[in-house]
């Protein structure tokens, strides 16, 4: 993420010292005060084996833009989340938030994660960064990592309810990304295809791909060079969308979270290649191992297929403009021989007769008058809207 940092910070990156902790000198120091190391303290036993239940926490990932530069023609918002404690710290993984696709819940081990996000490539070429990181991982001065904590977004008291991981991203116009920063982020997407879940395979990935090439090529300002390496690229990752997903978390319930999935798919711990593993026992002629220990749970992503839906858009449309014209209101009638007037008809011509017997010629001059009148816009409200890929989930995520 170096070269979109250095955009994020508008100036060069400079190196920062980094001071260290002299964990161990403390740890021996207390040791020695206890005794930790005295040849007359004896390890404490118990004959009553403890077991703790691994608490599994499931929460919402929504992204959202509020430049609204990010659409349904972008790439996928790629989400990398990785534990940073005891408990999570076995789950490495990506996963991809499609633009308008409601997410499912994502089962993580309870504790303590850290969240970056792959940067979206949008139908001009602009990227999308992370906007509300909360932490400087890397120790550079540019905050680029957003942490959180599982348990906290977990709604104790109404199973039924669901809290949401916020995540805010924010735009890289087009003409200020650069051939490193497009390159940084095509090798960034070939990794999270490999190392992603479900989201990331098969159909999906391949769609991601093909997006990604689509949208480099439409930025004007990126060189041919970085367009041809970026297909390069893509054409290497297809194979890893055919690999298998990684699972999210695979907890068992003694509170050994080291079982946790680490992303990667390389069989049982106890085939290892070279006969270690957790299978030792074996090797040494000891113990038989347990053939009757329950098998350890694997998560099921959910499974679903997308329909087309018609979202609708409502729209104030004009049938008739306004308009203001000149209307006739009424006429004056004017007898030029007696000064008489009226604006009555059926008067100007009874007094024309009575005119006319008294030897005069009886003639009028008629003068129009007019009013202005103002007619109101015919509008009727439409619905403009139109059929979108919706997500509907036929099989729920569950453990099996």
């Amino acid at each position: 993420m170096s070269k979109i940092k250095e955009w994020l910070k508008s100036h060069t990156k400079q190196a920062i010292a980094i001071a260290t902790a002299i964990v161990l000198i403390i740890a021996f120091a207390v040791a020695g005060v206890t005794g930790a190391f005295s040849k007359n303290a004896e390890p404490e036993t118990s004959t009553k084996e403890t077991k703790k239940e691994t608490i599994i926490d499931e929460i919402k990932l929504n992204v959202t833009s509020p430049d609204k530069k990010w659409t349904a023609e972008s790439s996928p918002a790629i989400i990398h989340i990785k534990g940073t404690d005891d408990n999570t710290k076995a789950t490495d993984f990506y996963h991809a938030i499609t633009f308008g696709k409601e997410e499912p819940k994502i089962s993580l081990v309870s504790g303590e994660y850290e969240l970056t996000v792959v940067a979206p490539i949008n139908v001009d070429g602009s990227i999308h960064v992370l906007a509300n990181a909360n932490k400087d991982a890397d120790k550079d001065g540019t905050k680029e990592t957003l942490t959180f904590n599982s348990a906290d977004y977990v709604t104790k008291d109404k199973a039924s309810e669901q809290l949401l991981v916020e995540i805010t991203i924010k735009q890289i116009p087009a003409e200020q990304v650069t051939d490193e920063m497009m390159k940084e982020v095509v090798d960034n997407i070939k990794t999270a295809i490999k190392d992603g879940d479900d989201t990331l395979k098969g159909d999906n990935g391949k769609q991601i791909l093909d997006t990604v090439n689509k949208n480099v090529d439409a930025n004007e300002h990126i060189s041919d060079e970085t367009k041809e390496s970026t297909k390069e690229t893509t054409e290497s990752a297809q194979e890893a969308t055919e690999t298998k997903p990684v699972e999210t978390v695979k907890p068992d319930n003694t509170g050994n979270t080291g079982n946790t999935s680490t992303g990667t798919d390389n069989g049982s711990t106890g085939n290892t290649g070279n006969g270690s593993g957790n299978n030792s026992g074996s090797n040494t002629g000891g113990t038989k191992p347990d053939t009757n220990k329950p098998k350890e749970p694997v998560w099921v992503p959910d499974q679903g297929h997308y329909e087309k839906v018609w979202v609708e858009n409502m729209v104030l449309v004009e049938i008739t403009p306004a308009k203001t014209e000149q209307v006739y209101d009424y006429s004056t009638y004017y007898f030029t021989e007696d000064g008489y007037s009226t604006t009555s008809y059926a008067d100007c011509e009874a007094h024309m007769w009575d005119m006319i017997a008294q030897g005069l010629n009886g003639n009028y001059q008629e003068k129009c008058h007019y009013k202005t009148v103002t007619t109101p816009a015919v509008t009727e409200w439409q619905d403009q809207g139109k059929y979108e890929d919706k997500w509907v989930v036929d099989v729920p995520g569950h453990w099996e």
